[in-house]
C-alpha cells in the first residue's frame, strides 16, 4: 500500500510540473518537416519522370488530375507545327500544308479535309527536309482540315475562301478646268477622257474592309484611296498625264487581286471654237440705219459658253 501511495504522489507530481509544457508546436514542427520531406521526395520523383518521359507525363498527369476533361493521351508521335493553321486564301488558290513533327518518325502521314461539313477526304503527304507536305487544290468554298501521322493527329483548322478584293459601284466625278466655265460631271466606271488639269474623284465601295488600296499608273504614278473600310474608298487627283491604270487593292488578311481592275485615262486638248458667218456673208451692203441680222454657228469640242461681237464702223 506505501508503494501505491508513493506512486499515486509521484504521477501527480509529475502533472503537475509537465502542465505548462506545450507540446503542440513541437509535433507541428516535426509534421512540417515529415511533410516537406515528402514534398522534395515527390517533386524529385516528379522532375525525374518528366526528364525521362518527356511531355508524355504532363499529358498522363493532366489525365489523372482531371478525370472529367478529355485529354487525348500521349503519342510517340507528335506534330508541334502545322501551316497554313487557320488561315484566309483567295478563291482557286492552291493551298500549302505543311507539318513539322517531333518524336517517333511517323512511316506515313495524311492530310484530312472537308467541304461544308461533308465527308471528309485524306490526301498522302511527302516527306521535304524536316517537314511532311501536300498541296490542296484550290477551292471556291471553304474548308477544315487536320494531319494525321503515326500514332496521332492535329487539332481540326479552318481555311476560309474569299473572293479577290474588289472595288464595286465605281464612279469618277470630273471638274473641268475653271476656264470652260462648264463645271463637273460624273462618269460611271474607270475610264476617262478629260481635259488636261481637270480635277478628278473616284469613288468605289470595298467589298470588304482593305488595308491599303490605291491607284497606280503603269508609268509609276500613285495615288492613295482614303477611307478604306468596309463603307466607301475616295482617290483625288488632278489629271496631269494620261495612259493606262489599275486599282491595286489589299485586305485586312494581306490578300491582294491577283488580276487588278484596270482602266485608261486620255488626256483630249481643249481645241480652238471654230466660227462661221453664215448671212449676211463676207460683203453685204445695207442702207443707211437698217438693220442687219447675223446668223453665226459656233462649233466648240467642249461647248459654248459665251459669245461676243466685235464690229468697226
Amino acid at each position: 500500500l506505501g508503494s501505491d501511495y508513493a506512486l499515486e504522489l509521484i504521477e501527480k507530481r509529475l502533472l503537475r510540473d509537465l502542465a505548462p509544457i506545450n507540446i503542440a508546436p513541437a509535433a507541428r514542427r516535426r509534421m512540417t518537416a515529415l511533410t516537406l520531406t515528402a514534398v522534395a521526395v515527390a517533386v524529385a520523383f516528379l522532375g525525374t519522370s518528366a526528364a525521362i518521359a518527356g511531355r508524355g507525363f504532363f499529358v498522363c498527369l493532366e489525365r489523372a488530375v482531371r478525370p472529367n476533361v478529355f485529354v487525348a493521351p500521349p503519342t510517340h508521335t507528335r506534330i508541334v507545327e502545322v501551316a497554313p493553321g487557320d488561315a484566309h486564301v483567295l478563291a482557286a488558290t492552291d493551298v500549302g500544308v505543311t507539318a513539322r513533327m517531333e518524336g517517333a518518325e511517323p512511316a506515313n502521314a495524311s492530310v484530312y479535309l472537308t467541304y461544308e461539313e461533308g465527308a471528309w477526304f485524306s490526301a498522302p503527304m511527302k516527306r521535304v527536309g524536316d517537314r511532311w507536305a501536300a498541296t490542296l487544290p484550290g477551292s471556291q468554298v471553304s474548308f477544315r482540315y487536320f494531319i494525321a501521322a503515326g500514332d496521332t493527329r492535329s487539332d481540326v483548322l479552318s481555311v476560309t475562301v474569299l473572293p479577290p478584293p474588289m472595288l464595286a459601284n465605281l464612279t469618277a466625278v470630273v471638274d473641268l478646268p475653271a476656264y470652260t466655265q462648264l463645271g463637273q460631271k460624273t462618269v460611271q466606271g474607270g475610264d476617262l477622257e478629260v481635259l488636261p488639269q481637270s480635277f478628278i474623284t473616284v469613288r468605289g465601295h470595298p467589298n470588304r474592309a482593305m488595308k491599303s488600296a490605291a491607284i497606280v499608273f503603269d508609268g509609276g504614278l500613285r495615288i492613295p484611296f482614303r477611307g478604306r473600310g468596309l463603307d466607301r474608298a475616295v482617290a483625288e487627283f488632278s489629271a496631269t498625264a494620261g495612259g493606262a491604270y489599275r486599282i491595286e487593292l489589299e485586305d485586312e488578311f494581306g490578300l491582294r487581286n491577283p488580276s487588278p481592275q484596270r482602266f485608261r485615262l486620255e488626256l483630249r486638248e481643249d481645241r480652238a471654237p471654230e466660227i462661221v458667218i453664215i448671212s449676211p456673208g463676207p460683203v453685204a451692203e445695207q442702207l443707211p440705219d437698217s438693220r442687219i441680222t447675223l446668223l453665226v454657228e459656233a462649233i466648240d469640242d467642249y461647248g459654248i459658253v459665251m459669245m461676243e461681237l466685235h464690229f468697226v464702223r
